[in-house]
């Protein structure tokens, strides 16, 4: 959710942004920036024993992990 953007600058309110579960078990994302062209930054959230097989992406994507349950 978009709180304010000002001289280039994009303020969000993560906490008000929902989790949304991903093609693998246990991995969830909350989407804060993506584009047409498939750019894609994220915040991730595994849950315990969770993992991510080896893949490949084709544009650019940012993930930040902050906490392994």
């Amino acid at each position: 959710m978009l709180i304010n953007a000002t001289g280039g600058s994009t303020y969000l309110d993560v906490s008000r942004i929902e989790w949304e579960p991903t093609r693998f078990p246990g991995v969830l994302i909350r989407r804060l920036y993506e584009d047409p062209s498939g750019r894609l930054t994220t915040l991730t959230r595994m849950e315990k024993g969770a993992r991510l097989p080896t893949h490949r992406h084709v544009g650019i994507e940012q993930s930040y992990v902050l906490r392994r349950r």
